[in-house]
């Protein structure tokens, strides 16, 4: 039994699932800043996320706007992003970690 391709609905999918993390990471950021305003660096972590949103809705707009074919692999810069996208998810969490911590000791 051979598979059948679905060559229509990754590309849009991924695309998709981009978007949300792209509107997670802003309103993440925005909640950084509206609620930790006395604790300078979320504001800055804050405002990294929600750059790094931005930012990535340009660069998601180029990829999934062009044309795909069934054997297209991961260049080198989408493997950069998603690197990066995994370094402001940690930057978040663990200063959010640090901020909690920081609140129940002091």
């Amino acid at each position: 039994m051979s598979l059948i391709r679905d060559k229509g609905l990754q590309p849009e999918r991924t695309s998709m699932s981009w978007l949300r993390t792209q509107l997670v990471l802003f309103c993440v950021g925005l909640i950084y800043i509206r609620g930790t305003v006395e604790f300078a660096p979320l504001v800055w972590i804050g405002l990294t996320a929600m750059v790094f949103a931005s930012v990535s809705t340009l660069y998601n707009k180029i990829r999934f706007t062009r044309q795909f074919f069934d054997r297209m692999a991961v260049s080198h810069d989408e493997a950069r992003v998603k690197v990066a996208l995994s370094a402001v998810i940690l930057l978040l969490s663990g200063s959010y970690l640090l901020f909690i911590w920081h609140q129940f000791l002091f």
